[in-house]
């Protein structure tokens, strides 16, 4: 069914979830600062299972920020996709990755965590 709305946006929510118990230090999410991209960064894949994606070229110029020992009591919001009825792409997304935390250590409880996925019609 066709609807009026003139964007469509896709909101992921992501947080750590019980049984963990300490705060998250096994590979926490991280976030590309979009200041540190170039138009050359950007790579199309078309892959059978997920269709065309965009992904990105490594480049030591990338600068990654993350909140650091979340725990299950936070949630981290943030914009996926974006677009707008009238334009051709959709705007930037919010670039994510896990890493491994040098803080972390042999002792260091396991990730265990969910991303929502949320489409809006706005």
């Amino acid at each position: 069914e066709a609807s009026q709305a003139d964007e469509y946006m896709l909101v992921n929510l992501w947080r750590p979830v019980k049984p963990m118990s300490t705060p998250c230090r096994s590979f926490p999410l991280s976030f590309l600062d979009s200041s540190t991209l170039h138009k050359d960064d950007f790579v199309t894949i078309d892959s059978a299972s997920l269709g065309v994606v965009a992904a990105l070229k490594d480049n030591p110029k990338h600068k990654f920020y993350y909140y650091p020992d979340m725990t299950v009591d936070e949630v981290i919001v943030f914009k996926q996709f974006h677009q707008l009825r009238n334009e051709s792409s959709a705007r930037m997304p919010v670039f994510h990755t896990a890493f491994a935390d040098p803080a972390a250590d042999k002792s260091t409880e396991g990730r265990v965590s969910y991303e929502y996925r949320v489409g809006l019609l706005l």
